[in-house]
């Protein structure tokens, strides 16, 4: 009976769907935390033909080739049809998801290693957090069914991009969260009147 399970695709839809419920569950159970600052103080700051950080920006070209080589292996034509790689044509979707991802990634990192910060950090993260849910709708077309990847490729795709916008907006608000789920501020007036009651008592 188990083996039965574990080959139907509807039972292993469900398994996928309850363990990203149970991440999400010990997600809330850690407190927010921002962006620190020293996550952009690389080792490596060297300059090089007026390019700063010129090995790190550099290093972005291999995610170029790579993802330009994938994008044209899964979209070129051959005798006026598409790539024939996989048993059904919807399956090649969230690889070329993948692919446009890795190509994007070398843009965006690339544009945040030539200067570090928040703001170009977003670019760098927006492309990656494609990559990785298109590979995960991809891992559901293969264990699940190629339909089924395909229907979660836009879906996942939309949430990892909201994460990575709600994360941004979060630290442009003075609270960083990169668990990327909202939560409740404490008033900061309250906050403030305690610091006052500090000062004045101090100063008594």
């Amino acid at each position: 009976m188990i083996t039965a399970l574990a080959q139907s695709p509807r039972w292993r839809g469900l398994l996928i769907v309850t363990l990203g419920v149970l991440a999400l569950a010990a997600l809330a159970l850690v407190p927010p935390f921002p962006q620190d600052p020293k996550y952009h103080a690389f080792p490596d700051q060297r300059s090089f033909v007026e390019i700063p950080s010129a090995l790190n920006v550099v290093s972005n070209v291999p995610f170029l080739l790579v993802g330009a080589m994938g994008l044209w292996f899964l979209l070129h034509k051959v005798n006026t049809r598409p790539c024939t790689s996989f048993i059904e044509s919807q399956e090649r979707w969230p690889f070329v998801g993948f692919f446009a991802g890795l190509f994007l990634t070398g843009l965006g990192s690339a544009y945040y290693h030539w200067a570090p910060s928040n703001a170009t950090l977003l670019w760098d993260r927006l492309p990656i957090t494609i990559l990785i849910m298109s590979l995960f709708a991809s891992v559901i077309g293969e264990r699940v069914s190629p339909k089924a990847g395909l229907a979660w490729l836009f879906p996942l795709v939309a949430l990892g991009i909201g994460s990575v916008v709600y994360w941004y907006w979060s630290e442009l608000h003075g609270a960083g969260d990169l668990r990327c789920r909202p939560r409740r501020q404490p008033p900061r007036r309250q906050k403030r009147g305690r610091e006052e009651t500090c000062d004045r008592h101090h100063g008594q």
